[in-house]
């Protein structure tokens, strides 16, 4: 079952926490304010809001405000990009990695991102298993180590 994310009161948007992750495309598009183009890799959302995400990758991803991240997934049936920041870095396990990331958002943005994660809270409440989403169990992410935390 999913439920809120109340475990830091810091947070000005709730989170909702995914039993089952969220497949999500990753790729870094600007280093120190320069445009840049790289592949894509996958990653596992464990849990995510209005304001960030978090996911785990076996991969090191560097920390800090001047790398700047693309994520795209789908929520249903809907193809979603989020850009942000990685604030934080945990090492979970012998070479898994979760990591906490900050929106870039202006005002337009986090209201369509507020109104994305109701939606998606409302129905995972009701019934998460009938809900479309690129899930961690699916072949785009089979490669990819959902790492529970």
């Amino acid at each position: 079952m999913n439920k809120f994310s109340g475990e830091d009161n810091r947070r000005k948007y709730f989170r909702i926490d995914l039993d089952t992750p969220l497949c999500t495309e990753m790729t870094i598009v600007e280093v120190k304010g320069k445009k840049i183009k790289t592949s894509i890799t996958n990653v596992c959302v464990i849990d995510i809001g209005a304001g960030g995400l978090a996911f785990t990758s076996k991969l090191n991803f560097p920390i800090g405000k001047e790398v700047i991240f693309r994520f795209n997934t789908t929520i249903f049936k809907e193809s979603i990009s989020f850009i942000g920041n990685i604030i934080r870095r945990t090492e979970i396990r012998d070479g898994i990695y979760k990591y906490g990331v900050q929106f870039i958002l202006d005002e337009q943005t986090e209201t369509e991102y507020i109104k994305i994660f109701n939606r998606l809270l409302i129905a995972l409440k009701k019934d998460w298993r009938n809900i479309e989403y690129s899930s961690c169990k699916g072949s785009k992410c089979r490669n990819v180590e959902n790492a529970s935390v």
